[in-house]
């Protein structure tokens, strides 16, 4: 009787299978973990930026002395008045080459356009979030305090929005005004 030493075709085929069954396996579950992160970062940065807005404008809308009404208000804005100064804010919406933001300008006049106003949100359109949409609400309650709702939705920035990594986040908070 012969004895041969080594592997028959059909046994090196089985086992070429087997590895090449296990990588995609692998590589498939290193590729999740990666979009899972880099998803994770996002959405923080999203959160981080957002909340960071939103606590700017509560702290400058709550220390105010009014909110104007007697100045031209755009209707995704809103302008606040203390000590001679008015504070500024507006939405601007994205362009196909630029994130949203949200622009804040003071001035004593209670005038002016709002061109190159300084943003309180990240507009860079690689690590930045863009501002999609927001809206002002003030209302009015004669005897109490006025009140003043924010509400903004924040997306990725322009070149990682077309990734689909997350789904927009929204915003909102209301402001009790000290009564007059």
């Amino acid at each position: 009787m012969i004895k041969r030493n080594g592997f028959t075709m059909v046994e090196i085929l089985a086992v070429i299978s087997i590895l090449a069954v296990v990588g995609i396996i692998l590589t498939e579950i290193f590729i999740r973990t990666l979009r899972g992160s880099a998803k994770a970062q996002v959405l923080a940065s999203i959160k981080q930026n957002g909340q960071a807005v939103m606590d700017n404008m509560d702290k400058t809308i709550r220390g105010t002395d009014n909110v104007v009404t007697a100045c031209t208000i755009p209707l995704n804005g809103i302008i606040v008045f203390k000590g001679g100064t008015y504070t500024r804010f507006l939405f601007i919406l994205p362009t196909s080459s630029q994130n949203g933001y949200i622009a804040v300008d003071s001035d004593s006049t209670c005038g002016g356009i709002y061109n190159n106003s300084p943003s309180i949100s990240d507009k860079n359109t690689k690590s930045g979030v863009s501002i999609t949409s927001g809206s002002f609400t003030l209302v009015r309650n004669p005897g109490f305090g006025d009140v003043v709702a924010i509400s903004f939705q924040a997306e990725p920035a322009l070149e990682i929005s077309s990734q689909n990594l997350v789904d927009p986040v929204l915003f909102k908070t209301t402001i009790e005004l000290r009564n007059k």
